[in-house]
């Protein structure tokens, strides 16, 4: 009973492996060729290079699928449908429109504007994306809250023009950059906000302060604040200071307060240095290194004072 149970089982997956393997090979068909439908600007020799097929070759339901990714990735097309048809593999697609124009307006400074325009994701004769036109406004948004304007707007006007162009028009209302008002340190920061404000990169706002751009909120700018921090409280004896956050806190219209959180925990201090040598090393040719290790015995931890030994 019990080998008639097992060559059933033997026999009920080989028929499943078969079943299977028919199933593939009935999927599969082979291209004798190859047609192109919807194209105007793009050649159809160029979107079969995109498409990375060959004829004669054995083409599964994955490998449909891979050609559609490989033609989507060029980012010209819109729309794009494949089929098989006794053999002939039929490629349908809806061409993105081309950018023939790009207006930018409400900004007057040319260093902005040049600002603006650098590393943009959207440029003219390139094809139009509505993804990279998404990720165009997000990477703007994102400057322009690094330069201080935190309260901007950006509206984008997509003109469709004949012959499938477009014309795009990005429009800014800028607002008032975010100004620091106050900065704060809280926390067991040791050493007193006076301090601290000179090590910082950021600055509060004055009106004599007319050239710097110090003065205005940037995200940047109080990332480095953070790591000025931290370097400063290591080159004070405190290497395991946190500076868990920093955060900006709205007081008024553009104004806000800048804090820093610090926790500067307990004082590190240096103890025994030993420089172990190999045994062909003429240990006086160390003895400057070795008095300087007992010289710093017993004082305060400071990164200056590694690099020197370094």
């Amino acid at each position: 009973m019990k080998n008639i149970k097992i060559s059933f089982f033997k026999i009920f997956f080989a028929f499943i492996f078969f079943y299977l393997l028919n199933i593939n090979l009935l999927l599969a068909e082979i291209v004798t060729s190859i047609k192109i439908d919807g194209n105007k600007r793009i050649s159809d020799e160029t979107i079969k290079i995109f498409s990375n097929v060959s004829l004669n070759e054995n083409l599964t339901n994955k490998d449909l699928n891979k050609i559609l990714k490989n033609l989507y990735d060029t980012n010209f097309f819109e729309d794009i449908k494949i089929k098989l048809v006794k053999n002939t593999l039929i490629i349908t697609v809806v061409e993105n429109p081309i950018i023939q124009n790009i207006y930018y307006s409400g900004i007057k400074a040319n260093r902005l504007l040049e600002k603006i325009k650098q590393n943009s994701l959207i440029k003219s004769r390139n094809s139009f994306n509505e993804v990279f036109l998404k990720k165009e406004r997000l990477r703007l948004q994102i400057l322009l809250k690094n330069l201080g304007y935190y309260n901007s707007d950006i509206e984008i006007i997509v003109k469709n023009q004949k012959d499938n162009l477009i014309d795009l028009t990005f429009n800014f209302n800028l607002g008032d950059k975010a100004k620091i008002k106050k900065i704060k340190f809280i926390g067991d920061k040791i050493f007193k906000d006076r301090k601290l404000k000179r090590v910082i990169a950021s600055s509060e706002y004055k009106f004599w302060k007319f050239i710097s751009g110090k003065k205005y909120l940037n995200e940047n700018l109080v990332e480095f604040d953070n790591r000025l921090l931290k370097n400063f409280y290591k080159n004070n004896g405190y290497y395991n200071a946190e500076i868990s956050s920093s955060f900006a806190k709205l007081v008024a219209d553009n104004e806000f307060e800048l804090i820093f959180i610090v926790d500067a925990k307990s004082k590190i201090y240096f103890g025994d240095i030993n420089l172990d040598l190999p045994s062909d090393f003429d240990e006086n040719n160390f003895k400057k290194i070795k008095k300087l290790f007992n010289k710093i015995k017993g004082s305060e931890y400071s990164i200056n004072m590694i690099n020197k030994i370094l």
